[in-house]
């Protein structure tokens, strides 16, 4: 395990929606998962959705600076209350993967969300959800899930979700988390492929 870097070349631009697609094949052969990691820019506060009784969430780090930075980490709930925090430190070119069960006690049927936040502002981590669940075999499968970038202007957009799947043996969980400290209220619209609600 570990974590790659893409530059571009001086002058060029940088390439959008990279990702990295790595997989799971059990010792028979058989290729259980596979999860794209897409490529993130460094934030210095941000949030991340916490899923214990459905399996276990992780949060993958990395400190790009040559100097060593230190996150706080807020365990909130689902309504938004303070559960617990602590400081992580994350040292000059350090990669941690975190299962939030391995930072806080006591989650084992926990739903919420954990936001960091770095020292200084000019402190930056990249970082990305991993969410571990077993199969009827008790095998390991994981899914990732974005960051929510805590320090991002507030958009009045909609947003979308290009595929939403539901019935023959699909399900489709939808996550929301509210990046502001204010109340934000709306509506979910779902429609069949014709656009029909």
């Amino acid at each position: 395990m570990g974590y790659a870097v893409l530059t571009a070349d001086e002058g060029r631009p940088i390439p959008v929606a990279t990702a990295l697609l790595f997989g799971f094949t059990n010792s028979e052969g058989v290729l259980l998962w596979e999860v794209a990691v897409a490529a993130v820019e460094p934030i210095s506060s941000g949030r991340i959705f916490v899923d214990q009784p459905g399996g276990r969430t992780a949060l993958a780090i990395l400190n790009p600076a040559e100097n060593a930075v230190t996150a706080s980490l807020i365990l909130r709930d689902s309504s938004g209350e303070e559960v617990d925090q602590k400081d992580q430190v994350f040292a000059a070119g350090q990669h941690q993967s975190l299962f939030v069960d391995q930072l806080f006690s006591g989650l084992e049927a926990f739903t919420g969300s954990l936001p960091f936040q770095t020292q200084q502002a000019e402190e930056k981590l990249a970082a990305v959800t991993l969410r571990q669940n077993t199969n009827l075999q008790g095998e390991p499968i994981f899914a990732t899930l974005p960051v929510v970038d805590l320090t991002a202007a507030a958009s009045t957009w909609s947003i979308f979700f290009p595929q939403v799947g539901a019935g023959s043996g699909l399900s489709t969980q939808l996550v929301l988390m509210n990046p502001s400290a204010g109340q934000v209220v709306g509506k979910i619209q779902l429609f069949n492929d014709d656009g029909l609600p």
